[in-house]
């Protein structure tokens, strides 16, 4: 006969939980180590004219960066290095990844690779991608023609209730 242990306060999955947890973390960790790369995150918003795109690099200069537009495609390359003045025996916690990284964004439709502008300013990346002059929005005026409403013939409404067309 198997006899069970009540123990209150412990819950019997909880144990093969953390175990598979760290089973699970010691896996992934060893592939995505091999593989992993940071990837910058990216915002893209749409005025009027132009496609904005807004990734933040803290810590990172202009020179640093490499933005490369072909056909409809936007590369950015860079590489973001730990600061020589704190000795890796110093560290306790490392959150902000570092080492190379690039991205590659396809540009929106109807969107004009030739005026694109990028700027770095305050740890954030701006690229300016102008829109092509027919994917911009046009407004159509409207004219009355008065010629409309002559033509129409006039109703009006007898004494009786019902309506006459008046020529």
């Amino acid at each position: 006969m198997n006899l069970w242990i009540w123990r209150p306060g412990l819950d019997p999955l909880d144990d093969l939980h953390r175990q598979m947890n760290r089973l699970v973390d010691l896996t992934l960790n060893v592939v995505v180590q091999q593989t992993w790369q940071p990837i910058p995150a990216c915002n893209l918003y749409e005025s009027q004219g132009e496609y904005l795109l807004i990734l933040p690099m803290p810590g990172l200069k202009a020179e640093e960066l490499d933005v490369q537009v072909a056909a409809s495609t936007l590369t950015l390359k860079g590489e973001r290095k730990r600061p020589e003045a704190v000795p890796d025996e110093q560290y306790r916690r490392q959150e902000r990844w570092i080492g190379r990284w690039s991205r590659t964004l396809q540009l929106p439709e109807r969107s004009d690779a030739t005026g694109i502008s990028a700027s770095l300013e305050n740890g954030l990346l701006l690229i300016r991608v102008p829109k092509t002059p027919e994917a911009q929005p046009r407004r159509l005026p409207v004219r009355v023609n008065k010629t409309h409403q002559a033509d129409a013939p006039a109703v009006v409404t007898t004494a009786d209730g019902g309506e006459k067309a008046q020529s």
